[in-house]
């Protein structure tokens, strides 16, 4: 889980290979939610003050492929 650099949202991951984005301090605020990964997620980060999320999921074994997606908050 992170905190933007404004403070105002929280981004998180979960088990089911989506990032949330949800705004704080009112965490059922739901503001976004990233679905396209297919593998499970690894890292992700927010990118200083430009409002994207960087997120990356498991290196799959058979081809060494990863998802990298860059999406907007």
């Amino acid at each position: 889980m992170q905190l933007s650099d404004s403070g105002d949202q929280i981004v998180s991951a979960d088990t089911l290979k989506k990032v949330c984005v949800t705004n704080f301090p009112n965490v059922f605020d739901l503001q976004s939610v990233l679905l396209e990964h297919t593998k499970p997620l690894i890292q992700f980060i927010i990118m200083g003050s430009s409002g994207k999320v960087a997120s990356l999921s498991e290196m799959e074994a058979s081809s060494g492929e990863q998802d990298l997606l860059i999406s907007d908050m």
